[in-house]
């Protein structure tokens, strides 16, 4: 792991990794006020390096993003591509590789701060026409299980209206009244039963599933 931000707040509960070969996005986003620990690595931190589990992984991709990587990468850390310019395509290929989010490089900084401060609460950043284009898709009809929706309990369906809301593993724990543990094991089960890549994927199908309900 390279070059720490020494403002960051050794208290936070969470962080922000950010790898960027260029450094361009890092210098950017350190000048945010996100309250939280910030670092830059050159490479996909190994979990021996990860000194917090609530991080955050912000990818700088400067040429073609390569899916293949970006969905490895997504598999062990919540990951956010960030690129410039952004296309629906990409954002949809984003979403299929089970990334957390997928935002413009060159956002004007008081929105990119937002999307980064919303992800470090546990939301996903895709916009719901993302999602919509996901459970239209030939891949994501075939990977989601639109049944599986159907037959979710009250307390998953509460689940997903905690995280619909942005709540983290930790907050659905308190409201629960279960320990942080015990809600990402539900988080984690639930993705299983409906055959999605994330959160975000999720959410989009039980709107869907609401919008197609008769009555």
């Amino acid at each position: 792991m390279a070059q720490n931000d020494k403002d960051r707040s050794e208290s936070s509960p969470s962080g922000l990794v950010i790898l960027d070969q260029r450094g361009d996005l890092f210098n950017r986003v350190r000048q945010m006020d996100l309250g939280t620990a910030i670092w830059r690595t050159l490479r996909v931190p190994g979990a021996n390096e990860i000194l917090s589990q609530s991080i955050v992984l912000l990818v700088a991709v400067y040429d073609e993003p390569d899916w293949s990587a970006i969905w490895e990468i997504a598999r062990r850390f919540p990951t956010i591509v960030a690129v410039h310019p952004t296309s629906a395509q990409d954002a949809l290929r984003s979403l299929q590789a089970g990334a957390f989010g997928y935002i413009d490089r060159e956002l004007p900084a008081d929105a990119m701060r937002r999307g980064l401060l919303g992800a470090l609460r546990g939301e996903s950043i895709y916009g719901r026409e993302v999602v919509g284009a996901w459970l239209r898709d030939g891949q994501g009809a075939a990977r989601s299980n639109p049944e599986g929706a159907g037959r979710l309990t009250a307390r998953q369906r509460e689940i997903v209206a905690l995280i619909a809301r942005g709540a983290t593993d930790k907050e659905i724990g308190a409201t629960l009244g279960i320990r942080t543990a015990t809600a990402q094991k539900h988080v984690a089960n639930l993705l299983r039963r409906l055959g999605v890549p994330n959160r975000a994927a999720a959410v989009g199908l039980l709107w869907k599933d609401e919008a197609q309900s008769p009555g």
